[in-house]
């Protein structure tokens, strides 16, 4: 039993380092994920630096606008930078783990995902998680060594009877003188009992000790299969919601591919350059650093003013020119990333 232990105790560590090795992997596989969002990102966010610089050239956009998105920039590329070394200590502790060169670098394997996943029931995975989950099988064992200490102790409290057989030759007889030339044959059986008395009083502790240490193991087994039950459940039901990710991202880029409109109001001093079929392209705080792209579908002939409850008045006499918002359309498509969660459709 001591053997089994030792050796269920070394294919215990070989998979704790397998799952090491597996989580070091997908750590920098999500890095990886992520520095490419991170690139898209700085992309865009230059893009519309750009497009707002050309148009505070033409007064449409402030000087604030500009630094706001300058500041984003700036987070962006602190992102990057912490990204890139947590990704360089995960590339390092994987490759010290499998005792690589130091100038190695992994680079995860992205085929994997085109392969199809097979997938079983919750009752396929418990049942397999009872058959060959360690932890349960050095459960098992410790109550075997349990009980074969308390066969052991109670073996301590019955007699023990042992048999004896033997036989033996004997001559010439050389101590007396002179020698006598005669053969002896010996040959006897025998019965032989042992009891300890001392055992009726000192054995009976050891004898309780061993039991509790059977039930000790029996619960520990117990509670150990319900951690693992847990476990697989809880990780069904992640897996499961995974795939419910992974349906909702599909949606989420097909819905980013579909048009929306948007309604903006713009001042009379900006009607000249807003053109009915001129192409557009604006930002939403909801969604830093993703630019959206559409065309100028109409401009409203009336102001905001005229379809207001209450219109501004402006009947005091000092006959200031107010300038009223016109209401523009403007079908657009995102681009550049999966947004379609922070759009609100119209």
């Amino acid at each position: 039993m001591g053997k089994l232990l030792a050796e269920l105790d070394l294919q215990k560590n070989v998979q704790e380092i397998r799952f090491l090795l597996v989580g070091h992997y997908l750590n920098i596989y999500k890095l990886d994920n992520q520095i490419q969002v991170l690139q898209k990102d700085l992309e865009l966010t230059e893009e519309v630096i750009a497009d707002m610089k050309a148009r505070r050239e033409q007064g449409t956009v402030l000087k604030s606008d500009i630094t706001r998105y300058e500041l984003q920039l700036e987070q962006l590329n602190l992102q990057m930078a912490r990204t890139t070394d947590a990704r360089r200590i995960a590339n390092h502790q994987l490759v010290t783990t499998l005792h690589l060169p130091k100038d190695t670098e992994i680079r995860p394997e992205t085929s994997l995902l085109e392969q199809q996943i097979l997938t079983l029931t919750e009752e396929d995975w418990q049942h397999m998680a009872k058959a060959n989950h360690i932890t349960l099988k050095q459960a098992e064992a410790t109550i075997h060594l349990n009980e074969q200490k308390v066969k052991q102790e109670w073996s301590e409290r019955i007699p023990h009877i042992s048999l004896v057989a033997a036989e033996h030759l004997d001559g010439p007889i050389t101590i007396e003188v002179p020698t006598l030339d005669n053969n002896f044959n010996y040959w006897y059986v025998g019965i032989g009992v042992k009891y300890n008395l001392s055992s009726l009083f000192k054995n009976n502790r050891k004898l309780k000790q061993a039991r509790l240490n059977v039930r000790q193991a029996q619960e520990q087994r117990q509670l150990a299969q319900e951690q693992v039950e847990n476990s697989v459940q809880e990780g069904y039901v992640n897996f499961l919601t995974a795939f419910t990710d992974l349906r909702t991202q599909k949606n989420s880029v097909k819905l980013a591919d579909e048009n929306y409109d948007v309604i903006d109001n713009y001042r009379e001093t900006q009607l000249p350059n807003i053109k009915e079929g001129a192409e557009v392209s604006f930002t939403a705080d909801a969604v830093p650093g993703v630019v959206y792209k559409g065309v100028v579908e109409s401009v409203s002939d009336a102001t905001g003013a005229a379809f207001s409850l209450i219109p501004q008045d402006n009947a005091t006499g000092n006959f200031v020119k107010v300038e009223l918002h016109n209401p523009c359309l403007s079908p657009c498509r995102c681009s550049g990333a999966l947004v379609s969660d922070y759009v609100r459709q119209r």
